[in-house]
Formats: structure tokens, C-alpha cells, sequence
């Protein structure tokens, strides 16, 4: 849990598959994944699981990982980065799609 105790931490289906069958999520969330991509074609078990684990803390969508989780003691609330000055971000965007 070293890793994604300090890093955000995404897993995906499996590139090869043909059909839009999911993976059990909670393995994802039980090893330390911050986020599980899932496929919404089918309204499957591991959508169910997702759903759930979302549902609480007001349906706000975020769950808090377990403090077995987070990097060293009673480090709820701290943030560990430095302060940063603000900055401006420039986007360009090349192409874009509106459909009505």
C-alpha cells in the first residue's frame, strides 16, 4: 500500500476483451485503487458494487480510504504537500463536437 497510500492509483477492464463484462471492483479498492474503471453497458453485479460503496457520505460520490490505508499515523486532514504558489493553466483546444 506504499504506493497508493500517497498516489492516485486507476484500474481498467482488461483491453482485450471483446464483450462489456466488468471485474470486481472491491478487489481494485481492497489493494489501494483510488478509482475502478468500469463499462455502463451492462447494469451488472460489480455496477451494483460500485453503486453502493458510492451511495453514502450523502451521495456524494467519495468515499475516504480506511487510515490503514493512508501514509503514516492520524494523517486524516493533513495535507503532506508543500504549499505551492498559484499558477495559470493555458488549454488549447484543437477540436470539438456539439451535437444538438
Amino acid at each position: 500500500y506504499t504506493y497508493s497510500s500517497r498516489h492516485l492509483m486507476r484500474v481498467y477492464p482488461g483491453g482485450l476483451r471483446i464483450d462489456s463484462s466488468n471485474y470486481d471492483p472491491s478487489e481494485a479498492w481492497t489493494l489501494g485503487a483510488s478509482l475502478a474503471a468500469l463499462n455502463w453497458q451492462n447494469w451488472d453485479k460489480p455496477l451494483w458494487i460500485n453503486q453502493a460503496m458510492f451511495s453514502g457520505n450523502a451521495g456524494c460520490g467519495y468515499v475516504l480510504k480506511p487510515s490503514w490505508m493512508l501514509p503514516g499515523p492520524n494523517t486524516v486532514g493533513r495535507n503532506p504537500l508543500p504549499q505551492r504558489l498559484p499558477g495559470t493553466l493555458r488549454v488549447h483546444v484543437y477540436g470539438a463536437f456539439c451535437s444538438q
